[in-house]
């Protein structure tokens, strides 16, 4: 039974979305998430194996024994906190400079539906908007099972699945939107293969990944651009990454919680533990989301935010189905 649960994660973790029939799709809990974010204490877990309670969610400095790069962590954690925001189910981040502008759901016109969603993240300077960040979400199997089961299967690439098409399409959508803006892309399981895919023809973007799915449908040599993997050692999809190595300038692993690998895969988690990684090694930014977010006293080195962008009120994003060749079979508005 332990083997067959293992190899049902996978499937559904891995990220080939399988076409189904058009036909009923569950509405997607775009605002059923945790109001809190959890803080604990770690001061009473000395005991090194009970790290996973886990003690990266306090507000400390003592952290157990970590591995991994610090300055990636300062280089992604802002980044893995969109992508933690993605799946609408933990707390959300309250994220300084940046505004979440818009949602896109959809499905590829014709015979089947897809469970693909991302978000649009905007940053401006002097009223210019110089960044954009395109988060791509994994899967949901709770929200998504009728049209997001996996398939995994190293040697299959007859049809490149619907998710890998319309985010293929929506990065030159978005690429044509912002010619001049600094463009990212993000995700973490399926929503980071899919982010390595939407990257793959688009020069100069930087590509940030959580713990990806190393499914691509893609051939030849990607386009110029920085390629950051980040994963959290021990994870599901860790251990089939040999079937189909993604390429990158760098790959770092971090070893935030211990557990089941399934538990290890969570991407909120991960978020949290990039983010006190950072604080800890003074980051500023991440010092100022402690406290603005998780009211971490001790790290209080700033003024607090003022006019903060509530990523989750109804009235924001605005939620699109992805136009041209897609469209959504449960679209609600915000």
């Amino acid at each position: 039974m332990g083997l067959y649960s293992i190899l049902l994660s996978l499937l559904l973790l891995s990220g080939c979305a399988l076409p189904t029939p058009i036909g009923k799709i569950s509405s997607p809990r775009e605002y059923n998430y945790v109001s809190e974010h959890e803080v604990t204490d770690s001061s009473q877990r000395k005991n090194g194996e009970s790290y996973d309670s886990p003690r990266f969610l306090s507000c400390d400095k003592t952290m157990h024994p970590y591995t991994g790069n610090v300055e990636i962590a300062k280089e992604t954690f802002l980044f893995a906190l969109m992508a933690s925001n993605a799946y609408r189910v933990e707390a959300q981040f309250d994220i300084p400079g940046w505004k979440l502008v818009k949602h896109y759901r959809g499905a590829l016109s014709g015979n089947y539906e897809s469970a693909f969603q991302a978000d649009l993240y905007e940053r401006k300077q002097n009223n210019v908007i110089t960044e954009v960040s395109l988060v791509f979400r994994g899967t949901d199997s709770g929200v998504d099972h009728t049209a997001n089961f996996a398939l995994w299967w190293p040697w299959s690439k007859s049809r490149i699945p619907s998710q890998y098409q319309i985010a293929e399409r929506l990065a030159y959508k978005i690429r044509n939107l912002y010619p001049n803006a600094k463009l990212y892309f993000v995700g973490h399981s399926l929503g980071g293969g899919l982010a390595y895919h939407a990257s793959w023809n688009i020069d100069g973007a930087i590509t940030y990944v959580f713990d990806p799915s190393p499914r691509l449908w893609v051939d030849g040599t990607p386009a110029k651009g920085r390629r950051i993997i980040v994963r959290e050692k021990g994870e599901i999809l860790e251990y089939i990454q040999f079937w189909n190595h993604l390429i990158s300038d760098n790959e770092e692993s971090y070893n935030f919680i211990s557990g089941s690998a399934v538990r290890e895969h969570n991407m909120y988690y991960l978020a949290r533990g990039l983010l006190l990684l950072s604080a800890m090694h003074n980051s500023e930014l991440a010092d100022r989301i402690m406290e603005d977010n998780l009211g971490c006293s001790r790290y209080k080195t700033h003024q607090p935010l003022t006019n903060k962008v509530r990523l989750c009120e109804r009235s924001e994003p605005q939620s699109e189905p992805f136009v041209g060749q897609a469209r959504s079979p449960y679209i609600e508005n915000s």
